[in-house]
C-alpha cells in the first residue's frame, strides 16, 4: 500500500486544487454580502470536481500499472498494489467530493460539522478495515474497499449538508453553469496547494524508486512509515492554516483589515509556539523517538551503498533525527568490518546496517552483552577511518574495499 501513497497523495491534491481554492473565495464574497455568488463558486466547484473525479478515475484504472512501477513497486508488491488502486480509483469521485466540499463548510463557519465530516470517515475506516481484511479475508482488497465505503460515508455527510436547510450555501443546479470569472480564479488560489501537495508526492516517487533499487520493498515500507510520521507531526499545522483561512478571507471581503491582521500575527504566534514545543521534544526527549532509529539506518545504509554520500554527514543527520546516544560512527564501522569478517564478496550490505540500527535502539547493557571480543579492536579501525586516513571514509566509500583491513560487504556470520 505504501507504494500507492504517491498516487493517492495526487488525487488529494486535486481536491485541494479546487477546495482550498474555492472555498476562501466563497468566503470573501460573503465578507462583502454577495452569498449569490458564493453560491455560484460552490456550484462551479462541485462540477469541476465530478470532471476531474472522472479524468481521475480513468487514468488510474487504464495507466494504473506502469504509474506504480514507476512510483515504485516492484515486482513482489506490484500485485498488491494494483488489488489496492483498482478499487480505491473506483472511490476517486467520494474522495474529491469529500475533501473538496468539505472546505466550503468550514469555510462557513461550520466547524463541529466540517470535523464531523472528518471523523465519520475515519471511525467508519478503523471499523471496517479488519471486518474485510481479517473477517472475509480479502486483504489488502479490503483495506481499499473499506477505505472506499468510508469515504463513501463522508461524502454523503457532505452533500447532504449542502443540500440541507443550515447551511448557508447551498447547492443548486442553477449555480452550476459554467463561469469562468468564478473558476479560474479560484483555481489560481488553490495553484499553490496543488503544487506544495503534488511536489510531496514527487519527492516520495523519488525516494521510492531509489528506496527500491538500493533496498528493496522493506526499505519502501521503511520510508513510508517515517512519512507517515512525519505528516502526523505536521497535521496540527495545518489544522491552525485551516482554521485560520475562512477568518482572514471573510474580513478581507468585509474590508475589516485590523480583524485579518490580528488573525495571521495569531496564526503566526500559534504555528511558532508549535515548532518550537515540538523541536524541544525531539531535543529533550530524543529516546521517545528512538523506535524510528530502525527505519533511519535502513535508508542511511542504502544510501551509502550507492557510494554518493560521506559516511560521517549521514551519521549526523541520523544522529539529529533518531537522538541515538550511543556513537553511530561504531556502529556502522562494526557492521562494515565484521561484514568483512564472514568472508564473502559481494553480500548483504543491508542486512548488516539492519542488525547495527537494531544495537543503536538496545540498551547499552544488551549492546556490551553481545559484543564480540574484539570490540576495542574494530574501535580503533573505525577512529582511523573516520579521522581520513588512507582508504577512510572521509575519502569517499567506494574506497573503503582499496583498504588494508580488506573490508568486504557481506552479512555477518
Amino acid at each position: 500500500v505504501g507504494v500507492c501513497l504517491p498516487l493517492i497523495m495526487i488525487v488529494s491534491a486535486f481536491a485541494a486544487l479546487v477546495g482550498n481554492g474555492g472555498a476562501p473565495r466563497a468566503s470573501i464574497f460573503m465578507g462583502k454580502g454577495d452569498n449569490e455568488s458564493a453560491e455560484r463558486t460552490l456550484g462551479n466547484c462541485f462540477v469541476a470536481q465530478l470532471v476531474i473525479s472522472v479524468l481521475l478515475t480513468a487514468v488510474l484504472l487504464v495507466w494504473n500499472e506502469e504509474l506504480l512501477m514507476a512510483f515504485g513497486a516492484s515486482e513482489n508488491t506490484i500485485g498488491y498494489a494494483l488489488d489496492y488502486m483498482n478499487i480505491y480509483a473506483l472511490g476517486t469521485i467520494f474522495v474529491q467530493l469529500t475533501l473538496g466540499l468539505n472546505a466550503f463548510i468550514t469555510a462557513q463557519g461550520f466547524t463541529k460539522t466540517g470535523m464531523l465530516s472528518v471523523l465519520i470517515g475515519a471511525v467508519a475506516n478503523i471499523v471496517l478495515d479488519p471486518v474485510f481484511i481479517f473477517g472475509f479475508g480479502m486483504g489488502v482488497r479490503g483495506a481499499a474497499l473499506a477505505t472506499v465505503l468510508s469515504q463513501a460515508l463522508s461524502c454523503v455527510w457532505v452533500v447532504s449538508f449542502l443540500l440541507g436547510r443550515k447551511t448557508i450555501w447551498k447547492l443548486r443546479t442553477s449555480c452550476m453553469r459554467f463561469r469562468p470569472k468564478l473558476l479560474f480564479p479560484s483555481l489560481a488560489l488553490g495553484l499553490s496547494t496543488f503544487i506544495m501537495q503534488a511536489s510531496e508526492s514527487i519527492i516520495t516517487v523519488c525516494f521510492n524508486a531509489s528506496l527500491q533499487r538500493y533496498g528493496g520493498d522493506i526499505a519502501v515500507g521503511a520510508m513510508t512509515i517515517l512519512s507517515s510520521v512525519m505528516q502526523f507531526a505536521m497535521l496540527p499545522m495545518q489544522g491552525l492554516g485551516q482554521g485560520a483561512q475562512p477568518i482572514i478571507s471573510y474580513n478581507y471581503g468585509a474590508k475589516n483589515t485590523q480583524r485579518v491582521k490580528k488573525t495571521f500575527k495569531l496564526l503566526l504566534f500559534s504555528s511558532l509556539c508549535y515548532s518550537v514545543l515540538l523541536w524541544a521534544c525531539v531535543q529533550l526527549f530524543p529516546r521517545a523517538f528512538k523506535e524510528g532509529a530502525h527505519a533511519v539506518h535502513i535508508a542511511v545504509a542504502l544510501l551509502l551503498s550507492d557510494g554518493a554520500r560521506r559516511v560521517d554527514e549521514l551519521v549526523a543527520v541520523a544522529e539529529e533525527l533518531v537522538g541515538a546516544v550511543e556513537p553511530l560512527h561504531k556502529v556502522f564501522g562494526r557492521a562494515l568490518i565484521r561484514g568483512g569478517k564472514g568472508g564473502g564478496e559481494g553480500g548483504d550490505l543491508f542486512l548488516d546496517f539492519r542488525m547495527s540500527g537494531k544495537a543503536c535502539c538496545s540498551s547499552q547493557e544488551q549492546q556490551d552483552e553481545d559484543a564480540d571480543d574484539d570490540d576495542d579492536s574494530v574501535d580503533e579501525i573505525v577512529e582511523e577511518q573516520l579521522a581520513g586516513g588512507p582508504g577512510g571514509f572521509g575519502d569517499g566509500f567506494g574506497s573503503i574495499g582499496q583498504q588494508q583491513k580488506d573490508v568486504h560487504f557481506s552479512s555477518p556470520p
